[in-house]
């Protein structure tokens, strides 16, 4: 039997953990059988590296991994990078427990940065193929920068004084575009 890994974030306090881990249970126990690291491992409170081996392990035995949260935790960050080494469907879900839409995350104000890019990198969007972790997905990609010394040129036949809007002498440009602001030396 495969589970449903339900990720939320933990550091709120150890109530306000328990309560959206357990909301968040309710909610997809009609699915498949919801397991969270909150719950099973809240036992464990001064053993973070045990957390996270036991954390691991449990999401080695899962089928789907579900991610409930507004910012995601460091830890969520290293388990969802584990979960895509496993190739384990990951869904994201915010803290009022909506799917998250990914084609509208531009407008979606309440989802921070960091989750924000986790979505991105999970679905494959990134800033070469038209997304922008930090602000907005656009539909072109972003153009690359062309340094100044790979501008084009463009070479004429006139003398650098004979341009128009050019002169000889520089000083006297910039007297006269003085003197027409301010109509003094």
């Amino acid at each position: 039997m495969k589970f449903k890994y339900v990720m939320t974030p933990a550091g709120m306090g150890k109530k306000n953990d328990m309560d959206a881990a357990v909301k968040a249970c309710r909610y997809f126990r009609m699915e498949d059988v919801p397991v969270s690291p909150v719950l099973a491992f809240s036992f464990l409170e001064d053993e973070e590296w045990l957390k996270s081996f036991l954390s691991k392990a449990l999401l080695s035995k899962s089928g789907k991994v579900v991610v409930c949260a507004d910012e995601v935790t460091e830890q969520m960050i290293t388990e969802i990078k584990y979960a895509q080494e496993l190739k384990l469907p990951i869904r994201f879900y915010d803290a009022t427990l909506h799917e998250i839409n990914v084609d509208a995350l531009v407008i979606n104000k309440r989802i921070g940065p960091g989750l924000r890019k986790m979505i991105m990198d999970v679905n494959g969007i990134s800033c070469t193929n038209g997304g922008c972790p930090y602000g907005t997905v656009t539909e072109e990609p972003e153009k690359e920068m062309v340094p100044a010394a790979q501008e084009k040129v463009t070479v004429t036949d006139k003398a650098p004084a004979e341009l128009p809007g050019k002169t000889a002498d520089r000083k006297s440009d910039r007297k006269s575009i003085f003197k027409k602001l301010f109509g003094r030396d």
